[in-house]
């Protein structure tokens, strides 16, 4: 047997953890995202999938309301870099983008026309809206 990197072969065989230390960060391809219920707790958590510039896919599993606010503005096949900022009962993350893909004028995604049509409703919901935004 030849070459073995020993630092990604115990990667590989160790838990799932995308950024194991506080102040560590990765790079790579934002894939998308699912949401998870834990049958244990009942809770929510969503998983973000990213491709590391390696090739390897990974996820960051969190339920940490800025963070999914933060990914809520990311296009998938967005170039990110996210660096884990807490521990523990403390876990945070930061996000930022680094590329963004090109797509074409022509195509819209729901997401975006959806995101007009509540832009243009002309009812007093704003405030209420702004109070449940800042629940996520």
């Amino acid at each position: 047997m030849g070459y073995i990197d020993k630092e990604l072969l115990k990667a590989s065989q160790g838990g799932s953890k995308l950024i194991p230390e506080v102040g560590g960060s990765v790079r790579g391809k934002y894939l998308g995202w699912k949401k998870v219920i834990s049958e244990k707790y009942g809770n929510e958590k969503y998983h973000f999938k990213i491709q590391l510039e390696n090739g390897v896919v990974k996820e960051l599993k969190t339920g940490v309301k800025h963070v999914l606010a933060q990914f809520s503005k990311i296009a998938p096949g967005s170039k990110v870099e996210i660096t884990k900022t807490g521990d523990g009962n403390q876990t945070d993350y930061d996000v930022e983008v680094l590329s963004t893909p090109k797509v074409s004028s022509k195509v819209k995604d729901e997401d975006e026309v959806e995101a007009d049509e509540e832009e243009t409703a002309t009812d007093d919901t704003d405030e209420a809206d702004t109070e449940q935004e800042s629940d996520l």
